[in-house]
């Protein structure tokens, strides 16, 4: 829906919505007083919404991506906690709880910060940007800025409730709570446009959210004889080549790390490992290799040998 320049909107009276579509209005009359401006904003807003701009935005339990399965946590530099967030902190780390009415940020020192980082950062360059933030109170904060690519821009810093928004120069949305203080945040929202349409918003399909959050993370979860893959031995018998189907096709050539117990099957023989390499991304899944004494040329599969047994593959920005 493009946006409306409310600076532009010729408003007749202050009862109601004076705007009946999202279409560039003529400019009219230029003598808008702060209040009408002000009331043409909220007419808008009361009338739709805005995409949101950031990915896996509610922070309640039963709404957030998160594939980690985390439920508290401390503030490391550079830690990814729900999914495309990552926290740090400023002189020291505080602590972060999830709950059902969102996340709750308790900083030690220096404030403590959830950040995203963007796909293509210099696409916001220019543009008209707003920010806001709902407290698990129903609070919503917000501002504005025209986006200057490689600078930081706060869009507003609320002492009172103790959270600012901000991009920073590398390109990153950032929230931090100020030391000294304690909030719940239930939702997060950066659109385009110089008005707040986060108060019109639900929580967005859950299922639409973590397929664009496995662009970047994948937790391939596996009980005890569940299947990850299927491949083959290589002709000397020294290594295997499984193909692991994800959900969607990953951003970029993953790293892998691994938890719990697997076993390679090949020729009615179970052989353990533990250790794989990405071999390679494919548009469906991806090329995973491990390394051990393997019957040579075997068709084989590589399966969970215990419960909880998990892969983890991470493209994160």
């Amino acid at each position: 829906m493009p946006y409306i320049n409310v600076d532009e909107v010729y408003i007749l009276d202050n009862t109601g919505p004076q705007v009946d579509q999202a279409v560039d209005i003529p400019y009219v009359d230029a003598a808008l007083t702060d209040a009408q401006k002000a009331q043409a904003r909220a007419n808008i807003a009361a009338g739709g919404t805005n995409p949101n701009l950031l990915d896996n935005p509610w922070w309640g339990s039963a709404e957030v991506v998160n594939q980690r399965g985390v439920t508290s946590w401390a503030g490391n530099h550079g830690a990814y906690c729900i999914d495309r967030w990552w926290t740090t902190f400023g002189s020291s780390a505080g602590a972060y709880s999830l709950a059902a009415n969102g996340i709750t940020i308790s900083p030690t020192g220096g404030g403590s910060y959830m950040i995203q980082k963007f796909d293509n950062p210099t696409w916001f360059g220019g543009k008209v940007l707003t920010a806001s933030l709902l407290l698990s109170d129903g609070t919503i904060y917000s501002g504005t800025i025209t986006r200057v690519n490689n600078t930081t821009q706060r869009f507003f810093t609320n002492e009172d409730a103790f959270v600012e928004l901000s991009f920073g120069d590398t390109n990153m949305f950032s929230l931090r709570v100020l030391y000294g203080g304690t909030a719940t945040i239930r939702a997060v929202k950066m659109e385009l446009g110089s008005v707040s349409t986060l108060a019109n918003d639900a929580p967005p399909n859950y299922l639409s959210e973590l397929l664009k959050c496995q662009r970047y993370f994948v937790r391939l979860f596996s009980s005890n004889a569940s299947i990850f893959g299927f491949g083959f031995v290589n002709s000397g018998g020294t290594g295997a080549y499984i193909l692991t189907p994800t959900p969607v096709t990953m951003r970029s050539k993953p790293s892998i790390a691994v938890s719990g117990s697997f076993g390679l099957r090949q020729n009615n023989t179970n052989t353990a490992v533990s250790s794989f390499t990405v071999d390679a991304r494919t548009a469906n899944g991806i090329n995973l290799y491990t390394t051990g004494t393997f019957t040579a040329n075997a068709v084989c599969t590589l399966f969970a040998s215990a419960s909880s047994t998990y892969i983890d593959l991470s493209a994160d920005l």
